[in-house]
């Protein structure tokens, strides 16, 4: 398992991409109802990163809410997105993923220069 850092967006910053958002997706493998996305501008000094910052289903409840407590605290922004079960239906879970990645970017309130997912690559013109 590859832990987490700050690496790609220190060199993505030293090249002059400053606003940085990441999202990733919650849901997809679920056998109904809706999927999720999250997505966080972390600041330009970035935080040193915390132990709990790593896959989710890895960690228990109470460390899920811990790194919640962290990410909140540490971030410029940050937002949920939501794609409904019906909207699943309609274009298939994948482009319901990106739906929901799409809305969580746009409720944060900046707008990002970049935006870096882990899970699939997001199509061009995606923004």
């Amino acid at each position: 398992m590859l832990l987490p850092s700050f690496a790609h967006e220190r060199r993505l910053r030293k090249s002059g991409v400053i606003v940085i958002a990441g999202t990733d997706e919650a849901g997809s493998g679920a056998w109904a109802g809706p999927v999720f996305a999250g997505a966080a501008i972390f600041p330009t000094k970035l935080p040193r990163l915390s132990p709990l910052l790593r896959d989710s289903k890895l960690l228990s409840p109470t460390q899920r809410e811990q790194a919640l407590a962290w990410i909140t605290s540490h971030v410029e922004a940050w937002a949920v997105g939501q794609a409904s079960a019906q909207e699943i239906d309609a274009l298939n879970i994948r482009q319901a993923g990106f739906l929901a990645m799409r809305r969580a970017i746009e409720g944060l309130g900046i707008v990002p220069e970049l935006v870096l997912s882990d899970g699939f690559k997001l199509p061009l013109g995606w923004l």
